[in-house]
């Protein structure tokens, strides 16, 4: 017992690393790559929770030296509500 594989993000077992409790193994043939999205209301305040969140991930895109890509994507603006005929339908 006692022996475990698990493939995780490296934040999430960063202290564990520094501690020697767990190794991490490189795996080249394992190159992942992953983009997650944030989305939110176009409209109103963001909340101080996703202040707060996006904080963090905006400092762990600059401390991390290029692992992580930090970048605000605009949506474009629909030119009519959702839904709604197209001009001329």
């Amino acid at each position: 017992m006692g022996h475990g594989v698990a493939l995780l993000p490296g934040i999430s077992v960063e202290a564990e690393l520094r501690r020697g409790e767990l190794v991490r193994v490189p795996v080249p043939e394992l190159a992942l790559e992953r983009r997650l999205r944030l989305v939110m209301r176009r409209q109103g305040e963001a909340s101080q929770a996703v202040k707060a969140f996006l904080a963090v991930v905006e400092h762990q895109a600059v401390t991390a030296k290029g692992l992580f890509d930090f970048t605000w994507d605009e949506a474009p603006v629909p030119s009519h509500p959702p839904g709604a005929p197209e001009a001329g339908e």
